[in-house]
């Protein structure tokens, strides 16, 4: 038996998702990390007439990338510039192979998602064909039932939503053999009824059923008795809102600005965030002063308190509270959420043992640290991989940071690479190189760590070679 929905919550659903403008028809996105320079790894200097390959993540098929936006002049390489850097647009998710002019591979970065958050709302009357530019789809059957097809469920890396605003009947038609939920179609028979899809790449799951509504004397949306509508208010459950609907609004919500004030305050500026099933919002900079544990170098929290928001009204300093427990992730909402709660974790900062704030930057997924912080120092690495524990630079919903090794190679010339901690590779990836007794110009470079912010380091050579490691800031992990 459904409940009625609260006028607050799906009336700002709905009016997200009507209003949400219809952009590019191109989810094609700048790659950043080209744009903005490939440094050779051992001499920092560009990495002139470099050569970038694009690959689907994970493989060795080559992808296409492009040289506009509008997906124009398809490419699957390039060369770097003599600033080593090229404009180039991707859709999707990327295995990027980088090479010098002599065909060396210096970097290969995997698992790349270069895909620009559109929300693309288009309506249809006639038989239509749903392509990966889609996302919402709106359908006016009155003239008549109406067949919306897909392009091959492989293309589509992101949800569909199609809705009937009409009174006949919205047929759902996979390309070819493919299924939805194991049925050949799926009708949308109610005027206002609305599905959800997800492709597997073979194949269509429905993952949120919306059966028509209909709206009380009082303005008020009741969900009609539908067996296969999600449960969003029930008689034994609290109100949830369905767990990607974060990602299918993606544009709509951003993160926080947060700047380093002074040695006991920070300021976040304008943002949304779902918390759990509530909108945490605010327009205007509110500043938070941090408070902790008195004592001891260590990680403070910064989270929503769930119990304190009420779903869109402006969030002020009082919903925002510190805490040094440490949150972990819910794959139920995608989010950073307090241990055994229901606050969202948003930011952390390090303090000192006098708990001062350690200063910081923050500019988009990255935050830089005004001093860099030594996490290992002259340590004898040999031919076997040995841990570095990033604990002290990284909070634990980071798994990437940017470091800076230094490397003195003693008796014999040698390599330094670096692997994420329980990976099996003998070779591990490229950090610097050099001859013997000298030291290797530094090199920065991003790693990623395991869950519990350790990375490995080893020699190719066993001697008194020493390494040291300093991380220059960490990454919020994607879509927090």
């Amino acid at each position: 038996m459904f409940k009625r929905l609260k006028t607050s919550t799906i009336s700002l659903i709905l009016v997200l998702l009507l209003t949400i403008p219809a952009l590019s028809s191109t989810r094609a996105l700048q790659f950043e990390i080209l744009l903005n320079g490939i440094l050779h790894p051992t001499t920092g200097s560009p990495l002139s007439a470099g050569v970038v390959t694009f690959f689907a993540a994970g493989t060795t098929t080559a992808k296409n990338a492009w040289t506009a936006k509008d997906k124009t002049g398809a490419i699957t390489s390039a060369t770097l510039g003599t600033d080593g850097r090229y404009q180039a647009y991707g859709d999707g998710e990327y295995k990027l192979v980088i090479k010098d002019s002599g065909g060396t591979t210096r970097y290969t970065i995997d698992n790349m998602r270069v895909q620009y958050p559109n929300y693309a709302i288009i309506s249809k009357s006639a038989t239509y064909e749903v392509t990966p530019d889609d996302d919402f789809v709106l359908v006016d059957t009155t003239g008549g039932n109406v067949t919306i097809t897909f392009e091959t469920a492989a293309n589509f890396t992101h949800p569909i939503t199609v809705k009937n605003i009409g009174t006949n009947d919205v047929v759902l038609d996979p390309d070819g053999s493919e299924t939805i939920d194991g049925d050949s179609t799926y009708t949308l028979s109610s005027q206002y009824e609305s599905t959800t899809l997800v492709s597997d790449s073979s194949n269509w799951s429905k993952t949120i059923d919306f059966p028509a509504a209909t709206t009380s004397t009082a303005g008020k949306v009741e969900l009609s008795t539908n067996s296969e509508a999600i449960a969003l208010f029930s008689e034994t459950s609290k109100a949830i809102v369905p767990s990607n609907l974060p990602q299918l609004l993606y544009s709509v919500f951003q993160r926080a600005q947060f700047v380093y004030n002074d040695a006991d305050q920070i300021d976040a500026q304008a943002a949304s965030y779902f918390v759990k099933d509530k909108l945490a919002q605010w327009t205007a900079t509110i500043t938070t002063v941090a408070t902790g544990a008195a004592g001891g170098a260590e990680w403070w929290y910064l989270y929503l308190d769930y119990s304190a928001i009420t779903s869109g009204d402006p969030i002020t300093s009082s919903e925002l509270i510190w805490s040094t427990s440490a949150p972990t992730f819910s794959a139920t909402y995608r989010q950073w959420i307090i241990s055994g709660g229901d606050d969202r974790c948003i930011f952390a900062v390090r303090v000192d043992g006098s708990n001062n704030i350690l200063e910081f930057f923050h500019y988009g997924d990255f935050v830089t640290w005004a001093d860099g912080i030594q996490e290992a120092s002259t340590v004898d690495y040999d031919t076997t991989f040995l841990d570095v524990d990033m604990k002290t630079s990284m909070p634990v919903f980071s798994v990437k940071a940017l470091i800076r090794v230094r490397t003195f190679f003693d008796t014999t010339a040698a390599v330094s690479s670096w692997r994420t901690n329980g990976q099996t590779g003998s070779t591990g990836k490229f950090i610097n190189e050099a001859s013997a007794d000298t030291e290797s110009p530094a090199s920065t470079l991003p790693i990623i760590t395991d869950s519990a912010q350790i990375f490995e380091i080893k020699h190719s050579a066993s001697n008194a070679s020493t390494s040291s490691v300093e991380n220059q800031g960490w990454y919020f992990p994607e879509g927090m």
